[in-house]
């Protein structure tokens, strides 16, 4: 899917900021409500009216722009009203609006997918997979350069300072951190991954955001300028003011960013995405192990 000037949902963007249009759909449109629908199958009761209309849809995916609410009601016998519900619980006013969003998000994810497709063919020839191997060689010299020992050992003592801290970042890598959600539950540490179900749920996390909570930003593919700046645009809340007076953790790329309050730790760039989320899973492993062996000693 390639805009360059156009109107997306509620916002008109000019010709001059057809890079803005082209950033505020990438992030808009990454993935967000297809997880959430995958999220309703694997966690919602069988019965229910989301967890049959999450199936549905995706069962549907590759027509949902041209499937009507009466033809939704007429296959799975769910009342239009129902339907109309479903379309608020994710944020929509309108049936159309939810599909149109639904199918610009699949098309966005299939473009992606032939991306990845393509890296695959070409690191299983055998010529290729010699110049594969040594580019993620490479990039993990790389990783050992920037994180440290020195570097695992201070995040897991901020997590150790925090009583209750705040993940948020690309939805993709924020379950990385489940197993560390889980390890930090041990010392009685309260854990908040964003819940992208509705919008009310995400309103009361962030209203529960006091100043002594710490804030952990996840984005590997993009500096915390950049992080701060597109997520303030998709969610419409100022991150920037939101995390002032708060301690932060940045794990990404490089920021040109001097504050007291921030702790970067910087990967190295890389244009397969699989890297970076071995790097980030990496990172996180090692910290928990660390935090394993300081910080949860029953004798201590």
């Amino acid at each position: 899917m390639s805009f360059l000037v156009g109107k997306y949902k509620d916002k008109v963007f000019k010709k001059s900021d057809s890079y803005l249009f082209i950033k505020y759909c990438e992030v808009e449109d990454n993935g967000v409500m297809k997880i959430k629908l995958h999220q309703l199958i694997n966690h919602a009761q069988t019965e229910t009216v989301h967890y049959l209309l999450a199936k549905y849809l995706l069962a549907n995916i590759n027509d949902i722009n041209h499937l009507s609410i009466n033809k939704v009601v007429e296959d799975t016998l769910i009342s239009k009203t129902s339907v109309l519900k479903f379309c608020n619980y994710f944020g929509y006013d309108s049936w159309k609006q939810f599909c149109n969003n639904l199918q610009a998000e699949y098309l966005m994810e299939q473009q992606r997918l032939a991306s990845l497709k393509m890296n695959a063919k070409l690191m299983f020839i055998k010529d290729s997979l010699k110049d594969y191997l040594k580019l993620k060689d490479e990039f993990f010299y790389e990783v050992e350069k920037t994180i440290t020992y020195s570097k695992i050992k201070k995040f897991a003592r901020e997590l150790y300072k925090a009583d209750k801290v705040f993940i948020i970042g690309e939805i993709c890598e924020i379950s990385l951190f489940y197993e560390l959600q889980d390890i930090l539950s041990y010392n009685q540490k309260k854990v908040i991954l964003p819940r992208y179900l509705n919008k009310k749920d995400f309103d009361s996390q962030i209203n529960n955001i006091d100043q002594e909570t710490l804030i952990i930003v996840c984005d590997g593919l993009h500096c915390y300028q950049d992080f701060i700046y597109y997520s303030s645009i998709n969610s419409g809340y100022d991150h920037s003011s939101l995390f002032r007076n708060n301690k932060k953790i940045f794990i990404g790329q490089k920021s040109n960013i001097q504050s007291d309050d921030l702790i970067t730790f910087e990967l190295p760039f890389s244009f397969n995405e699989y890297f970076i989320r071995l790097a980030i899973t990496d990172f996180i492993y090692k910290t928990i192990t660390y935090y394993l062996y300081r910080y949860c000693d029953d004798n201590k």
